[in-house]
C-alpha cells in the first residue's frame, strides 16, 4: 500500500512539474507574440489523455507492464506540447547571445573546433557516420517509449520521466537567458553541411526577430539536449543488459558527433552533462 502510495504521489508531482513546463512554453510563446500550433498541441493533448485511458484500462486488468507502457506515452505526449511550443520561440529570447564567451572558452582550454570539424569534412565515410549517430536521437526516444516500460519497473520509468522532465525545463530556462547560435557565428569559415547552414542561419533571423517560412525544430545550442538525451538513455538502460552496450557506444558517438560535425560548441556537450549528472543525482535522492 505504501508503495502504491508513492506511485500515485509521484505521477501528481509529475503531472505538476510538466504543466509548470507548459506554463513556461505558453507565457514565452504569448510573450513574444507568437502563433501557438493549436493544431499540434490538441493533437498531443488528445493522445495524451486516450494513453493515459488505456493506462487505467490495464491497470484494472492487472497487465502492469501494458500499463506502464501507456503511462509513459502519455506522460510523454503531454511534455512535447510544450517542447514543440519551446523549441519554436526560444531563439527569440531577447537576452544577449553568449556565443563569443563559449568560443572564448574554447580558445583559453587550447580546443579548436575548427579543425575537428574541418578534419572530420575531409573524411567523408567518418563525416557520414557522425551525421548518423547525431540522427539516432529520435530512435533513443523511441526506444525510451517502447522499451524502457517493458524491460524495468515502474520506478525507474518515473525517475526518467522526472529526469527528463527536469532538465527540459532547466534546459529551456539556461537556453532562454543564456541563447547561443551555434559555431558558425564565431567559426564562419568551417565547411558546414547545407542543414547546419539553413538552421543556423534561421536562428540568427530568429534573434533579430525576423519572421521565418517555417519553424525551427533543432535549433538549442547552449545546452546540447542532444547530449542531455543521450545520457538519460544510457542511465536509464544500463539495467536492460541486452540492449545497454550497443546503446552506450552509439551515444558517446552521439555525443562525440555534436562537436564534430560542427552541431555544437565544447561548452554545450559539457554543459549539457553537468546538467544532467545534477539532475539524476537530484532525483535519485528524492526517490532514496
Amino acid at each position: 500500500m505504501l508503495k502504491n502510495l508513492q506511485i500515485t504521489l509521484s505521477s501528481k508531482i509529475l503531472f505538476y512539474l510538466l504543466s509548470a513546463y507548459l506554463l513556461l512554453a505558453i507565457t514565452l510563446t504569448l510573450l513574444h507574440q507568437q502563433t501557438l500550433d493549436v493544431v499540434f498541441s490538441l493533437k498531443m493533448a488528445i493522445a495524451a489523455v486516450i494513453f493515459a485511458i488505456i493506462h487505467l484500462l490495464w491497470s484494472k486488468l492487472a497487465m502492469p507492464r501494458l500499463a506502464l507502457l501507456f503511462k509513459l506515452l502519455a506522460f510523454m505526449a503531454y511534455g512535447a506540447i510544450a517542447g514543440v511550443m519551446l523549441a519554436d520561440v526560444l531563439p527569440y529570447s531577447p537576452y544577449p547571445l553568449i556565443d563569443i564567451h563559449l568560443y572564448d572558452f574554447e580558445q583559453a582550454i587550447g580546443f579548436n573546433l575548427a579543425d575537428i570539424v574541418s578534419w572530420t569534412y575531409a573524411h567523408p565515410i567518418l563525416e557520414y557516420l557522425l551525421q548518423g549517430a547525431y540522427s539516432f536521437l529520435i530512435f533513443d526516444l523511441l526506444l525510451i517509449a517502447i522499451i524502457l516500460p517493458l524491460f524495468t519497473d515502474e520506478s525507474t520509468v518515473n525517475r526518467f520521466l522526472f529526469s527528463l522532465t527536469l532538465t527540459n525545463l532547466l534546459g529551456s530556462l539556461i537556453c532562454y537567458f543564456f541563447p547561443a547560435i551555434g559555431p558558425l557565428s564565431t567559426y564562419p569559415d568551417i565547411l558546414y553541411s547545407k542543414a547546419q547552414y539553413y538552421v543556423m542561419h534561421d536562428v540568427i533571423l530568429m534573434h533579430q526577430h525576423s519572421p521565418l517560412a517555417k519553424p525551427l525544430q533543432d535549433d538549442i545550442s547552449f545546452p546540447s539536449f542532444h547530449t542531455i538525451w543521450a545520457i538519460l538513455t544510457i542511465y536509464y538502460f544500463r539495467s536492460v543488459k541486452w540492449l545497454f552496450y550497443p546503446l552506450l557506444l552509439i551515444n558517446i558517438v552521439l555525443i562525440v558527433a555534436t562537436v564534430a560535425t560542427g552541431w555544437h560548441y565544447l561548452a554545450d556537450v559539457l554543459a549539457g552533462i553537468l546538467l544532467t549528472v545534477l539532475v539524476i543525482v537530484v532525483i535519485e535522492q528524492f526517490y532514496n
